[in-house]
């Protein structure tokens, strides 16, 4: 779809970290993220041009919503000690599922997919190998969640990011 592959164009100065509350720029997430991070708007993650992959999907969103593409937003948690997640933005067209991918570096791009049961597995399975091959994590499925969110406000911090995703409809993979 061409359109999202100008909407990934747009992203390609985005480079990932986070702006903290005090407008200072990390592209290292280290432990400081979880009190300092606050939620970029689409507007001032354009002019930052750094952002974690919860910023970086409310600009796609933002972007496709110009292009009047049909799109959610995706919220994977594994519940163990350092909790990792991440967020992807889903778009449909016609009778395709897409997932774009901007902020995780090794996936960044744009998949095609038949139904969005197939992509949303996909998903989750990358993320499950990825995270063991980084964290150490002594796999269960059942700390294993996703979530559909809807657009958060933006400026809220790590914890409330978080409890606004958790409030989203819970989908079973």
């Amino acid at each position: 779809m061409e359109e999202l592959q100008n909407i990934l164009n747009k992203m390609k100065n985005i480079e990932h970290g986070y702006v903290d509350e005090n407008g200072n720029k990390h592209t290292v997430i280290d432990d400081r993220f979880f009190d300092l991070y606050r939620l970029q708007s689409p507007k001032e993650l354009i002019k930052s041009e750094l952002g974690v992959c919860w910023d970086q999907v409310e600009l796609e969103r933002y972007f496709c919503e110009q292009e009047n593409i049909e799109c959610k937003s995706y919220f994977i948690v594994y519940y163990y000690k350092e909790c990792p997640t991440h967020t992807f933005l889903v778009c449909k067209n016609l009778d395709k599922y897409y997932w774009i991918e901007n902020s995780w570096e090794i996936y960044k791009g744009i998949y095609e997919f038949n139904c969005i049961e197939d992509l949303l597995k996909d998903v989750k399975n990358k993320f499950i190998n990825f995270k063991k091959d980084r964290v150490t994590i002594d796999y269960n499925s059942k700390n294993l969640c996703m979530y559909e969110y809807n657009v958060p406000i933006f400026g809220v911090n790590y914890s409330d990011f978080c409890k606004h995703c958790e409030q989203g409809k819970n989908i079973i993979i």
